[in-house]
């Protein structure tokens, strides 16, 4: 998947270097580039458009790779992220409101400060470091839109007027000639513009071109590396030691929300009907965390999958 993201970029960037086959004249003489400049301005660029062909195109760029991985990170990682808290709560005590943000609608900001502060009280490096690629996938799926939005965009190009255009070898002046960045300047014009020697006036060119940040395309190739090789490490991890979701019973939608009213019913009793939302978030703040047990009764063979605080108490035994 991190191969597949740069795979436009290796098929078409000969084309674009082609395109972009920029002699430097004009940029160094008109338009030189300032400290930062590699880091924000497009420096693979490509074609002759008008400025609404460039803002029609970086709409659908930002549209549709922006948002397109945003949603195709979040459609292959949302089962992955449920067995990741399914495999925490299985091995450490986990707060209500961790849970809680996990399957109740939730800005992203609400759900990322919840997170940290859950990550502090897990125990274990093991539930901790997962919970933080966690923080990390959020994070990098939130920004994943602007990160595209500020790899791609256009540049109006500085052509250059030599005003006087007679070459070194005594040529008559053939009077004004624009040259737009690329064209190919002459050697001896080149020549004259670097020395002084042929007067000349900058002038933007009238078309732009787009093209890519390739420092920004390069550091997003790192982060999403990261972040598939991290889910991987999760969903692996979760197959191999979380027993619930060996038997597809993970966290997360109706089966959290059981799981959930369940230990809240537990710690309260079934009487809550006259909690609101705000006195129901403040009792179970005061509770202990709660994990996942799997209690089994050797007479009767049977099973209870339990979301209770430790240790177990007697009456939750089967």
């Amino acid at each position: 998947m991190s191969l597949i993201l740069l795979t436009p970029l290796w098929l078409f960037s000969p084309f674009m270097v082609a395109l972009d086959d920029d002699n430097g004249a004009a940029t160094e003489l008109c338009d030189p580039k300032l400290p930062g400049d590699d880091f924000v301005r497009p420096n693979m660029l490509m074609g002759h458009f008008t400025y609404g062909q460039v803002k029609l195109m970086t709409l659908a760029w930002n549209a549709i790779a922006g948002r397109g991985i945003q949603a195709l990170m979040a459609w292959g990682s949302y089962r992955i992220v449920l067995q990741g808290i399914t495999r925490i709560a299985e091995a450490t005590p986990v707060e209500y409101r961790l849970l809680t943000a996990v399957i109740t609608p939730s800005s992203v900001f609400q759900r990322t400060a919840v997170f940290c502060r859950g990550m502090v009280g897990l125990k274990g490096w093991r539930p901790k470091f997962m919970m933080g690629f966690l923080l990390y996938s959020l994070g990098l799926l939130v920004a994943m839109p602007s990160i595209f939005e500020v790899s791609a965009g256009y540049v109006r190009p500085m052509g250059v007027v030599v005003v006087d255009s007679s070459s070194s070898s005594g040529d008559a002046a053939a009077g004004p000639v624009f040259y737009v960045s690329g064209d190919g300047l002459p050697r001896d014009v080149l020549a004259g513009l670097r020395d002084g020697t042929v007067e000349y006036a900058c002038r933007p060119d009238q078309y732009y071109k787009w093209g890519f940040v390739m420092n920004w395309f390069f550091m997003l190739f790192a982060f999403f590396a990261v972040w598939v090789f991290g889910m991987f490490v999760v969903w692996m991890d979760a197959q191999h030691n979380s027993r619930l979701t060996r038997v597809g019973r993970q966290f997360g939608g109706l089966r959290g929300v059981v799981d959930l009213a369940d230990a809240v019913r537990y710690e309260l009793g079934p009487h809550t009907s006259g909690y609101s939302d705000e006195e129901l978030r403040k009792e179970l703040g005061k509770r202990a965390p709660v994990r996942y047990y799997i209690l089994q009764d050797d007479e009767s063979e049977r099973t209870s999958v339990c979301l209770v605080p430790e240790p177990v108490p007697e009456t939750t035994k089967v």
